[in-house]
This record gives C-alpha cells, sequence and structure tokens, in this order.
C-alpha cells in the first residue's frame, strides 16, 4: 500500500488523503518525512502536484509505503478525530521477540476497539512500514528503528486522551512498551481531521 503519511485505496488513485496537523495548523504531516536521505524511494506513490499549492515551500514531502491491516475501509472525514502514531522497535529483535510483539500489537488494536473503560475508537488499523525498511534512529542499539504505524478513530482528542487513562490500554500497551524505542522526534503521535472534497475520481480530503 503506497502513501503520503494517510494509504491510498489502491494504485488507481481512487482516493488521496492529506492533513495537516492539529496541534500546529501551519505545518503538513508531511515534514514528517522532510530531510531523512534514506526515504527517498517513492515507486508506486501517488502524485504530490495536486497538493503544492498547501505544502511547505522549504521541505520536501517523500513517500513511505506500509501495509496496513485491516485496510482503512472506514471513511476518514467522518471521524472528528483520526490519530497517527509511529512507534519505533529496533530492527534487531529475535524471530520470538517478533512474533510476540505482534501478537501484542494485534492484541492492543483489539483493545482500542473494545474498550469498557471509556469510549473505543470506531476504527483502528496497524501495519509495519515497507519501504524504507528501517530509519535512523540515534537511541537504537544499531543505530536504526523498524516503525509501526496505528491508525485510528476517535470522536474527540478527550475521548482519545481518556481512552489512554484506563487500565485496560495500560496493560494492553505495558508488552509493547518493553520492546519500544523513543519515538522518532519528527513522528511523534498527532491528531488531525479530514475534509472531503470530490472532483472526478480524484478524492482530496483537507482540513479544519
Amino acid at each position: 500500500m503506497a502513501t503520503n503519511l494517510i494509504p491510498t485505496k489502491n494504485v488507481h488513485l481512487f482516493h488521496i488523503s492529506w492533513a495537516r496537523d492539529n496541534q500546529k495548523k501551519s505545518g503538513e504531516l508531511y515534514r514528517y518525512l522532510q530531510q531523512n536521505p534514506e526515504w527517498k524511494d517513492g515507486t508506486g506513490s501517488v502524485p504530490l502536484l495536486p497538493l503544492s499549492s498547501i505544502l511547505d515551500p522549504n521541505s520536501t514531502p517523500i513517500t513511505f509505503h506500509t501495509s496496513i491491516t485491516p485496510p482503512i475501509a472506514h471513511d476518514l472525514c467522518a471521524s472528528p478525530v483520526i490519530e497517527l502514531v509511529v512507534l519505533a522497535f529496533p530492527p534487531t529483535l529475535t524471530l520470538s521477540e517478533k512474533t510476540n510483539l505482534d501478537t501484542h500489537l494485534i492484541n492492543f488494536r483489539s483493545t482500542l476497539l473494545n474498550l469498557c473503560g471509556a469510549k473505543p475508537a470506531s476504527f483502528c488499523s496497524v501495519g509495519w512500514f515497507d519501504r524504507p525498511g528501517t530509519v535512523q534512529h540515534p537511541e537504537s542499539p544499531s543505530g536504526e528503528a523498524s516503525l509501526c504505524i496505528f491508525v485510528a478513530g476517535w470522536e474527540s482528542k478527550e475521548e482519545h486522551e481518556a481512552a489512554r487513562a484506563t487500565e485496560e490500554f495500560g496493560k494492553a500497551i505495558k508488552p509493547i512498551r518493553e520492546h519500544m524505542l523513543p519515538a522518532v522526534k519528527e513522528l511523534q503521535m498527532r491528531h488531525v481531521r479530514f475534509r472531503s472534497h470530490e472532483k472526478g475520481n480524484l478524492g482530496m480530503v483537507g482540513v479544519l
């Protein structure tokens, strides 16, 4: 699945999604990807030309690819708040450790969708970055990190914060944190919101 941060539905460009950072409305989320020389493979990516008028002229957007499970069938514009969080892990995990981590990530997703102590997420998908396979990370023993992205829908930032405060959330994320590296500075958790503008078969998604 190709993405410019939010995945496209398919290579025929049925839908392109983009958003600005709600915490810093003046900057686009594309700035996450600037100035990393290893993130240059745009094979199969969607065109950025239609977004040129709203991109920071001092930044160079770079595409990454990720496999999202399950594929995002949810209407992104139907969620008042979308949480985007990228988790970093050492690429040197053993096969057994990686298998256990994948199980914990699946369990965590299930927890977010079935919370009892707070309103659950309206949808949640998770996936590992396919390209680039690793990125530089100064706090990783190997100097590199593998990245995993969560995309979740919430009614508000406050509901997300309430979910994070539950015992269920803490219990589910604890085994994940045992392997996690500190977040990549440019990829820390963000809340975004989308609006839709349809033109032909190309869906452009904007922000408040």
